[in-house]
């Protein structure tokens, strides 16, 4: 419970394949929402659909760009799994860098903003706004849009193509070839249709008002037990936190190793929250 993927009910009948007409108008139809809500011009950038998760479409963004990429921003689990990405990419990436980051480190939950960089956005969006000019910004079908996981979505600066590599060559993450792909409103690869879907129905109905209204609301509660201020996720200490309630609660890394409890702020209905409060405070 309160973990980093929204609760979902859905009774979705799919019914066409990702080659079908069909497919090809939801494609059209979700890129054209998905640069509305995300705020950006269409003659600017391109947005592409990828079958897998943000971990996947970071991965492919360092296999596609030609030139360096620099890991900067907040130190954190995410920056340093960008960091050995970083460190094996080919020798033969010379003349020029360009920086990525994290723009929200669910490890620590710390932010970072700077722009005309390569945003992991995976956490982050909606509730933070795609940084100015940014060059490619990750994000998920799931979290905080609300939707099943399993679909990446990349947003890609229409400059920023020429240095990137062609799309010749062969590979599941050249971006290359999903902005091929894109134009006849198809995936290079089997697409997750359902999933499609699923995020088009969100989408259509989507608010990101509401959104972060939400979450600002279930961080006050939040915000009285363990201070800090509105955020889609709080860290908190295991210690801090009764082990009966995080049981009761299936607090997420309860089965892990990690020293901390992450309380996501968005996945749950508000109520539920505010039972976790009083008991909490019980």
């Amino acid at each position: 419970m309160f973990g980093p993927n929204t609760d979902i009910m859905t009774n979705i009948v799919t019914d066409f394949s990702h080659r079908d007409i069909h497919f090809i108008n939801l494609y059209k139809d979700l890129s054209n929402i998905m640069l509305d809500n995300a705020g950006l011009h269409r003659h600017k950038y391109d947005v592409l659909f990828m079958g897998g998760s943000g971990t996947l479409a970071i991965e492919s963004v360092f296999w596609s760009v030609l030139h360096p990429i620099d890991v900067i921003g907040n130190e954190g689990l995410w920056h340093d799994k960008w960091l050995e990405f970083d460190r094996r990419q080919p020798k033969s990436k010379t003349n020029g860098t360009h920086k990525l980051y994290c723009q929200l480190e669910t490890s620590n939950g710390k932010t970072f903003d700077e722009p005309d960089c390569i945003v992991d956005g995976v956490s982050s969006f909606p509730y933070y706004d795609i940084p100015q000019n940014t060059k490619i910004f990750v994000t998920t079908s799931n979290k905080q849009l609300g939707s099943l996981a399993g679909l990446s979505i990349i947003f890609v600066r229409k400059d920023f193509w020429a240095e990137m590599q062609t799309d010749a060559i062969f590979s599941y993450m050249n971006l290359a070839r999903y902005k091929k792909y894109g134009f006849i409103g198809q995936t290079p690869s089997t697409a997750p249709v359902t999933i499609f879907q699923h995020l088009q129905e969100q989408m259509v109905k989507f608010d990101v008002e509401k959104l972060r209204k939400k979450i600002d609301d279930n961080s006050e509660l939040l915000i009285d037990i363990f201070g800090g201020k509105p955020s889609p996720v709080f860290i908190v200490p295991k210690d801090d936190i009764p082990i009966h309630i995080a049981t009761k609660y299936n607090l997420y890394g309860l089965y892990t190793d990690s020293k901390n409890y992450s309380i996501f702020t968005y996945t749950s209905n508000t109520y539920i929250y505010e039972r976790f409060y009083k008991d909490f405070k019980k």
